[in-house]
């Protein structure tokens, strides 16, 4: 009976102490302040304009609207909205013709990771079967 209590008493503890480290941990800095820096990343052999267009299109595929998009040579972020998601996309050009896409999609406050992933594989997807067909 006592374990119980004490295992108890330390889950009570715990709820009330976790949300107060988590703000202090926030709060300090401590936490990255790039949300990106937990969704998908893939560098696809394309430069910054096919990827962005790549981009765009698996964004409206999967049933997502731009809602803004900002940049410049170096780089784009896009972002969008769903339903019940909103995505952010970083774009960013790098050598030799090849870009850095990074996505995150928030589920409300959740990450949703798979999603990010979606978006991510099916872009490549489509610039893959652009440039084998206008090849």
């Amino acid at each position: 009976m006592k374990t119980i209590q004490s295992h108890l008493r330390m889950a009570v503890f715990l709820l009330m102490v976790f949300p107060f480290a988590a703000l202090v941990h926030s709060i300090s800095g401590a936490a990255a302040p790039d949300p990106l820096r937990q969704g998908a990343a893939k560098i696809v052999e394309a430069s910054l304009q096919p990827a962005e267009w790549a981009v765009i299109h698996s964004l409206r595929q999967m049933g997502f609207q731009l809602k803004e998009l900002k940049g410049n040579e170096e780089g784009r972020v896009l972002r969008a909205e769903g339903e019940d998601r909103e995505v952010e996309i970083q774009l960013e050009g790098l050598a030799g013709g090849r870009t850095l896409i990074r996505a995150a999609v928030f589920r409300y406050f959740f990450m949703d990771r798979e999603a990010a992933a979606r978006i991510v594989d099916r872009a490549e997807w489509l610039l893959d079967s652009n440039f084998k067909r206008g090849a």
